[in-house]
């Protein structure tokens, strides 16, 4: 059962990112892509807290977080899902996801380059 924890949080992952653009269309009447991306990045963070105190996984020593990689993380999540949410307002759920999904990986390239100066391999290629 140990050797299934990986998959079942990939699989519930991928559970919960296929129907955000679906929630989206759902919502009342009036919200904005900002109210979406504030309430689903809380939920996170506050899950991701909830776990990291349950399994006793946060460090002890806050001298030994890497910052700098930490800041650009967080802020290409949160900016993955505010632009991810105003495409999806505008060009509806199915292009709008599919744009997101084939495009990922390459501004993740893009990113790597421009702040680490790493090159894609080429199995990434």
């Amino acid at each position: 059962m140990h050797n299934l924890k990986g998959p079942f949080f990939l699989l519930f992952s991928c559970l919960l990112f296929s129907v955000t653009g679906t929630l989206q269309q759902l919502a009342p009447e009036g919200h904005t892509p900002v109210v979406i991306t504030e309430v689903r990045m809380l939920l996170g963070s506050l899950t991701i807290l909830a776990w990291c105190l349950f399994t006793h996984r946060l460090p002890s020593n806050w001298s030994v977080v890497p910052w700098k990689p930490m800041v650009i993380a967080v802020a290409s999540v949160l900016l993955y899902q505010l632009l991810f949410f105003y495409s999806v307002a505008e060009v509806g759920v199915a292009v709008g996801s599919v744009v997101a999904i084939a495009t990922t990986p390459l501004w993740a390239a893009a990113v790597a380059f421009l702040l680490f100066r790493k090159k894609p391999s080429k199995f990434w290629l």
